[in-house]
């Protein structure tokens, strides 16, 4: 998490979602910009990563995916929910078009870009295509178990 000067958080921390109703009743004029990306893509790099507690799902396949499904359409209920305060930017939009969507976050949130933004996002879009098929035989046999 970080604060700049001008009074923005931002957090990369997912459990932070089940509190976003607390939050908007606490700071009414709170924006909330929740990033979505393709579901494979972020499982893959939920499943490489090692934690050191918490996040049980994230060592199955098949519990990963359904973490994600209820994550995501807890994004969805919020934004219908808060349309006001909440939207979703896609990831894979934001590295194809990353000053136009990152312009529209900035005006949803009140915010002025620089004149000549030149903003970076790091590519790792389609990083599970090559695991597809592993995480597809993943999944059935770990369905197969339960």
């Amino acid at each position: 998490s970080s604060i700049t000067n001008g009074g923005v958080l931002t957090t990369t921390t997912p459990g932070q979602i089940a509190i976003v109703a607390q939050v908007l009743a606490t700071v009414p004029n709170t924006r909330i910009v929740f990033v979505k990306r393709d579901k494979h893509d972020t499982a893959l790099r939920i499943f490489f990563r090692k934690y050191r507690n918490g996040n049980h799902y994230s060592y199955d396949l098949s519990w990963l995916m359904e973490y994600l499904d209820w994550y995501y359409d807890l994004m969805e209920i919020y934004c219908k929910k808060y349309p006001e305060h909440t939207m979703v930017v896609n990831y894979e939009d934001l590295v194809a078009d990353t000053e136009n969507q990152l312009r529209r976050v900035a005006v949803f949130a009140g915010l002025e870009l620089p004149e000549n933004p030149n903003f970076s996002v790091g590519d790792d879009r389609g990083c599970s295509k090559p695991y597809r098929d592993l995480m597809a035989a993943a999944m059935a046999s770990g369905m197969e178990k339960n």
